[in-house]
């Protein structure tokens, strides 16, 4: 993941606490806050590079998270919740990088 402001050490304490949920027999989900790309946008990522970035970032999440058997599906689907939308507010910008 990112190495910008917080994001890493937030990747990683993400990933240890999905270790406990997992040990406690609970399901888990996450909830991507696409403000998180306006706040990169400002010297780490340029704007044409959003899109991108938010595709590689689900990529990240699917091979890392999704497949995961204690992560939360819905009719065999993983839920990945989304906190916005704050950056990309046209549909088509989620169609092409979900």
């Amino acid at each position: 993941m990112d190495n910008f402001n917080d994001y890493a050490v937030n990747n990683q304490r993400t990933l240890a606490l999905f270790n406990y949920t997992r040990k406690a027999g609970l399901k888990f989900s996450l909830c991507y806050e696409d403000a998180t790309i306006k706040q990169e946008t400002n010297g780490f990522i340029t704007t044409s590079a959003a899109i991108s970035h938010a595709q590689q970032t689900m990529l990240y999440v699917q091979t890392n998270y999704f497949t995961d058997a204690s992560f939360l599906c819905l009719s065999n689907a993983p839920v990945l919740l989304n906190f916005g939308p704050q950056y990309f507010k046209n549909n088509s910008d989620w169609v092409s990088f979900l």
